[in-house]
């Protein structure tokens, strides 16, 4: 268990340095530094990806999920959506050293 949950945790982090990796290259293109929203990079990569998650889940799961919920997921920087819950993970997931009690 504590393998797939690293597995998850390095995965998420992946994401979370090619997000970053992202903003360092339009950085180094533009000469400005822009936080990369999370919906821009998805939408740069694959354009036909958000309108039809959007009308998926809008159509057979609940429109309140997509406005309040994923919507605005979609506007934090990417780093973040992606880094925070790998860090988080991976901190649960460590191996925990067992307590030796003195008498």
């Amino acid at each position: 268990m504590r393998v797939i949950c690293k597995l998850i945790a390095w995965v998420f982090l992946l994401a979370a340095l090619f997000c970053l990796g992202y903003e360092v290259v339009a950085w180094n293109e533009t000469g400005q530094y822009h936080i990369a929203v999370l919906g821009q990079i998805i939408f740069d990569y694959a354009p036909s990806f958000l309108p039809n998650l959007q009308a998926g889940v809008q159509r057979y799961l609940h429109p309140a999920i997509w406005e309040p919920g994923i919507q605005t997921v979609l506007l934090w920087p990417g780093w973040a959506v992606f880094g925070v819950p790998g860090i988080v993970l991976l901190l649960l997931c460590r191996r925990r050293r067992k307590r030796v009690h003195r008498k």
